[in-house]
C-alpha cells in the first residue's frame, strides 16, 4: 500500500478524517482539498439580512460524504472562477433548525446564482458549530470567521 508519514493511505482513514472534520489532514492523503458540489438553492434569506449572503448548496450525489458540522475555510468555483469562501455545514442551532445545510459565504462575490452548479473545496476547519444567545452574537462571530478564513486562505495560497 501507499504510505504517507509511515502510515498506509486507505479510504477508510480518509473517510474517518472527513467525518471528524479534519479536512486539512484528509487533503494530504487525497493529494488535493476535499470537494463538495451541487446546485445553489434558495434558503430563508437570513444571511442576506445579516450582510452575509450565502449560497445554499443542494448536494447532487446522495452518497457524497459530508464532513463534520462546523465552519470551514474554503474556496468556491463559480462560473469558472475560484473565490475564497466561509463554509458552514450544520443545522443552524441558533435558529433551532434540525435539517443539515451546507452554505457558503463567497467573498468578493455578489451575483445571484440560484439554480447554478458550484463546487466547494474545504481547506481547513475553523471551529465547531455553536448555538449563539443572540443574532448579534452570531453576526459578531461570523465577522471573526471571515477574517480567519482570509488569513488561512492567504497562507494556503502563498
Amino acid at each position: 500500500p501507499f504510505l504517507l508519514d509511515g502510515e498506509p493511505v486507505k479510504s477508510s482513514r480518509i473517510r474517518r478524517l472527513l467525518e471528524e472534520g479534519r479536512v486539512r489532514e484528509a487533503a494530504k492523503l487525497l493529494g488535493r482539498p476535499y470537494e463538495i458540489w451541487g446546485t445553489v438553492t434558495r434558503g430563508k434569506g437570513r444571511g442576506r439580512q445579516f450582510r452575509f449572503p450565502t449560497a445554499n448548496l443542494q448536494v447532487d450525489d446522495p452518497h457524497k460524504l459530508i464532513p463534520a458540522s462546523g465552519i470551514y475555510a474554503g474556496r468556491a468555483l463559480v462560473r469558472g472562477a475560484w473565490y475564497d469562501a466561509a463554509v458552514s455545514i450544520g443545522i443552524r442551532p441558533t435558529f433551532d433548525e434540525t435539517n443539515l445545510t451546507i452554505e457558503a459565504f463567497i467573498l468578493r462575490f455578489n451575483d445571484s446564482i440560484y439554480g447554478e452548479a458550484i463546487r466547494l473545496q474545504l481547506i481547513d476547519k475553523l471551529r465547531d458549530e455553536k448555538k449563539f444567545d443572540s443574532v448579534a452574537a452570531l453576526i459578531e462571530q461570523m465577522e471573526k470567521d471571515v477574517e480567519e478564513v482570509q488569513t488561512i486562505l492567504n497562507a494556503y495560497q502563498n
